[in-house]
């Protein structure tokens, strides 16, 4: 990846020295000149020039990268006035290094990728850290102002370090309410395991009535203990007590089973003995559900009546339900960990923040601030709604400073590609103009020496031959400019073909509208038998369709650009949260 931003930025340098030399351009564009040209709803290479005759196209390239960088940028507004500061900035710097395209190297490219990401996810309600956070940024621009790019890059970078700092902070405090959550699932899991089984083992069994009155009371809850810590042993050696308890009272005994439970009663009471209580179990109750049992077991031996009771089902846990309130509940939400929401309202202004996960016990999806504090759970049905509203905006997944590099690029090697074949076309047209020039300049003289050999009469027929023949070249040569236009006509539209061949699914492009404005999709889909493109917004609606020519001609006429989105970066909440999880279930 390095090797290849590498290359495109020698070939970027390249490209803007090659301009420079056919324009004859290398002017400064003058500062009141940088606003309207940022504000105009339209900027293309041709109006640029235009309008700023000399200046070099670096300035061009550079206002491309600012425009899409705002367009790609979803900030806070109080975040406005700093990012202004950045573009000046930018512009700056981009005009100060237009020789070595220093501002398209992959150091500076990662670092403002990462800047701007954290800018992203700040928002003016976190208190004394979004207070440092804001600190932190005035420092930085103010040294951006005054240092050097490598100075000024260790800044950005320095500072990119303390707000991953923070993030890492953050996810560990995200973990944290992750294992609480599956924790609470745990325990109601443990807990509807212990009533099923108890059921199991007992319900429908004849048990003495302390005997029955403790287990359903006290045994049950303290069984789960043993589930939640994964003490399956403790928990199948009160399994088997409990089902040879109620084996022992059981009615109408054959004489076999007496003789069967006379030779093991002894084992029985030994083993209950030896017991350790379950924890939560206290010591006195325990003593006493022990002796009762044992008591029951040795009058029954003797003979005697036991009062017994059947034992009923368990009753399931009281534990909190999922309860499934809103018609689009069962939907998929389509969040991954660690995406970025931006939550906005009348009342609060913009909550922007991370998911976490689904909470195993609610359903309810759980969202945490940029310092790792849950701030908003609601229910799939909830967020959905909200975000057909948008009142709840996914953020885009992509390098916001890698992304704009890539669109200002793109555009400029369109450009370099048409420049360069109409100076071809211009070196063609030129040379063949001076061989005509020769041709007729030689046969100008060869028909003056015939003139002034001839009579009068020939003269005067030589002169029309000549008239015609002078008008026949005109003809050939304006045939042959407009043979000339045609090719490079369809040169273009071959390229366009071409440009439009390369396209795959997942692709990036704007779109112009008829209002003039641009709307950003993605290629969702490529129809092979028809030929038909299908495009997409960030919410997968359908923008429109063309055919491969259609296509092409909407790229000739600039009513839509192509552009490649660099990934976004990989979530360290993610990584942290499930590797902690991996970590944990790895563990013998």
């Amino acid at each position: 990846m390095v090797v290849d931003r590498k290359s495109k930025q020698r070939d970027l340098a390249q490209a803007l020295d090659d301009l420079r030399q056919w324009q004859g351009a290398s002017a400064i564009l003058p500062d009141d000149a940088v606003a309207p040209l940022l504000q105009a709803q339209r900027l293309s290479f041709e109006d640029f020039n235009a309008l700023h005759p000399g200046i070099d196209p670096a300035w061009v390239v550079a206002l491309w990268l600012v425009r899409s960088l705002r367009d790609n940028l979803s900030l806070d507004p109080a975040l406005i006035p700093r990012v202004d500061k950045l573009q000046h900035w930018l512009l700056a710097f981009i005009a100060r290094e237009q020789g070595s395209a220093l501002w398209s190297e992959p150091n500076w490219c990662e670092a403002l990728d990462r800047l701007l990401f954290h800018w992203q996810t700040w928002y003016p309600h976190l208190g004394r850290a979004g207070e440092k956070f804001l600190a932190r940024t005035e420092q930085l621009l103010d040294s951006l102002a005054v240092q050097a790019p490598p100075v000024a890059l260790v800044a950005v970078q320095d500072f990119n370090r303390r707000c991953d700092r923070d993030l890492e902070r953050a996810a560990q405090l995200a973990g944290r309410i992750r294992d609480s959550e599956l924790g609470q699932q745990k325990v109601q899991q443990a807990q509807r395991q212990v009533d099923e089984s108890v059921s199991q083992w007992v319900a429908g069994s004849r048990l003495p009535d302390p005997v029955l009155r403790y287990v359903r009371e006290q045994m049950g809850p303290a069984l789960a203990y043993y589930l939640i810590n994964d003490q399956h042993r403790e928990w199948q050696q009160w399994g088997e007590l409990l089902q040879s308890l109620c084996a022992v009272f059981a009615p109408n005994k054959t004489s076999e089973q007496l003789a069967l439970l006379r030779r093991s009663a002894q084992a029985l009471e030994a083993r209950l003995s030896a017991t350790k209580p379950p924890p939560g179990c206290d010591n006195l109750g325990y003593h006493e559900f022990i002796n009762d049992a044992i008591s029951a077991i040795e009058n029954l031996l003797d003979g005697g009546l036991v009062d017994a009771h059947i034992a009923p089902p368990m009753s399931r846990p009281k534990g909190v339900a999922r309860l499934r309130s809103h018609r689009r509940d069962d939907q998929a939400h389509q969040l991954r960990c660690g995406d970025w929401v931006i939550f906005s309202s009348s009342q609060q202004g913009e909550l922007r923040c991370q998911y976490l996960l689904q909470s195993p016990v609610s359903d309810e999806l759980i969202f945490i601030n940029r310092q790792g504090h849950k701030v908003c759970q609601q229910s799939v049905g909830k967020y959905l709604d909200a975000r057909d509203l948008g009142h709840a905006a996914p953020v885009a997944d992509i390098k916001i400073y890698s992304t704009a590099l890539n669109q200002a690029v793109a555009r400029l090697q369109y450009c370099y590609a048409e420049q360069s074949a109409q100076r071809q076309l211009r070196l063609a047209l030129e040379a063949r103009e001076r061989e005509s020039q020769r041709r007729i300049k030689a046969e100008r003289e060869r028909t003056m020496a015939a003139r002034r050999q001839a009579d009068k009469a020939a003269r005067q027929k030589a002169m029309a031959e000549e008239m015609a023949r002078l008008q026949a070249l005109k003809l050939a040569r304006e045939k042959a400019e407009q043979e000339a236009q045609h090719a490079l006509q369809q040169q273009r539209l071959q390229a366009a073909l071409e440009r439009v061949d390369t396209l795959r699914e997942g692709a990036w492009a704007e779109i112009l509208r008829p209002d003039g404005g641009r709307e950003r999709c993605s290629l969702g889909m490529i129809m092979p038998s028809t030929q038909k493109y299908l495009f997409f917004d960030k919410y997968q609606r359908k923008v429109g369709e063309w055919r491969r020519e259609a296509l092409a001609q909407l790229l000739l006429d600039e009513c839509i650009e192509f552009f490649e989105a660099e990934p976004g970066f990989d979530s360290r909440l993610e990584q942290i949260v499930f590797g902690q999880r991996r970590g944990e279930i790895a563990a013998p």
